[in-house]
């Protein structure tokens, strides 16, 4: 029973991931090397900040692999693969290069200060 109920709170759990937040804004910076991503994003819309009272932030890429639970029937991580991750980064750096404005946002728990 225990062990039933400890999958429950599992699968339950990763069905919470909802909502979520975006600006518009232009990457200022970007640095890429085969670890990580980083870059300094500069909010350009009048919408409330996606980090609180902070409309300018570096943001630091680094992919994590998909949790093991994940190949569990009916489970689909809200985690991205390596392949979504690569899209987002390669996305980011063309908008960096072309100077155009992009949408940035999370979902779920949001950003995490590092």
């Amino acid at each position: 029973m225990k062990a039933i109920t400890s999958l429950l709170l599992i699968l339950l759990s990763q069905t919470s991931f909802a909502g979520g937040s975006y600006n518009e804004g232009k990457i200022i910076n970007f640095n890429s090397n085969n670890d990580q991503t980083s870059f300094k994003f500069i909010q350009t819309d009048g919408e409330s900040s996606l980090i609180k009272s902070c409309n300018e932030f570096m943001v630091l890429l680094q992919y994590e692999r998909v949790p093991w639970f994940s190949w569990l029937p009916y489970v689909e991580a809200s985690h991205p693969t390596e392949k979504q991750t690569i899209l987002a980064v390669n996305f980011i750096r063309e908008a960096y290069k072309n100077n155009k404005k992009i949408l940035l946002g999370f979902m779920g728990a949001g950003f995490k200060k590092n």
